[in-house]
């Protein structure tokens, strides 16, 4: 399992894409890219915004990511929406 250096940590679909270095230093989101579009296009793949939204989102209508895991594509779009259940800890109301 990789260690966690600090910060968020990774989401559930960081395995399906590479996270690309930050082009300019006033860059605030991280750029990514498909596995699956970078074996089958090569340089032409899209860039996508490192957020779970963004990626859920490209991977669900992505031809090749559907081909590539095919039935199993479906569990693990459907697996990413687990964690959404717990809201984040800076919106939490504490009583008391």
């Amino acid at each position: 399992m990789p260690r966690n250096t600090g910060g968020r940590p990774r989401h559930i679909l960081s395995t399906y894409v590479t996270i690309l270095n930050k082009t300019e230093a006033g860059d605030k989101e991280r750029q990514c890219v498909c596995k699956s579009c970078v074996e089958v296009l090569k340089d032409d793949a899209k860039l996508i915004v490192n957020r779970k939204e963004r990626i859920r989102k490209h991977l669900a209508s992505c031809e090749h990511f559907l081909v590539k895991y095919g039935e199993a594509a479906e569990e693990i779009l459907g697996n990413c929406d687990i964690d959404d259940e717990m809201p984040p800890t800076k919106h939490r109301r504490i009583d008391g």
